[in-house]
């Protein structure tokens, strides 16, 4: 599985050990892609302006987003993206600990494109990847 674009991760979460790994998973996948952590969820908005005004579109964004965060969890942070007028169609991987279906179905209710529970393989973060519809990046056949 190829991609024919770059991809920028945002990866929100507040734990340093969950950044690391993400980073090294997506660093021995074939995405093409730059990573951007930010452990407080609360300033996603700037990280998201800091990059638009660096000429990266937001179709060229996908945005991993723990759900367990203090002062802003997940579900809440994703309604925000929803309801943003700027950044509503991003598209969004939330990651958690859990696997309960109480929460995946929150978690889509509010609008995710996709759910992976912690922790998790390189092979599916690509394949969750490889699902989301977005356009200005597609697999290569």
């Amino acid at each position: 599985m190829t991609f024919t674009s770059k991809i920028t991760f945002v990866h929100v979460d507040d734990c340093d050990d969950d950044i690391y790994l993400t980073e090294r998973s997506l660093s021995h996948s074939n995405v093409p892609s730059r990573y951007v952590a930010q452990m407080k969820p609360l300033r996603l908005f700037e990280t998201l302006d800091e990059l638009v005004d660096a000429d990266i579109g937001i179709d060229e964004i996908i945005l991993l987003l723990d759900i367990n965060m203090p002062l802003c969890d997940g579900f809440e942070m994703l309604r925000k993206i929803r309801a943003h007028e700027q950044y509503s169609g991003l598209s969004v991987i939330m990651l958690s600990t859990s696997d309960a279906e109480d929460d995946i179905m929150e978690a889509f209710s509010a609008g995710c494109d996709g759910y992976i529970a912690k922790p998790f393989s390189t092979e599916k973060l690509v394949a969750a990847v490889a699902q989301i519809p977005y356009s200005g990046i597609r697999l290569a056949h």
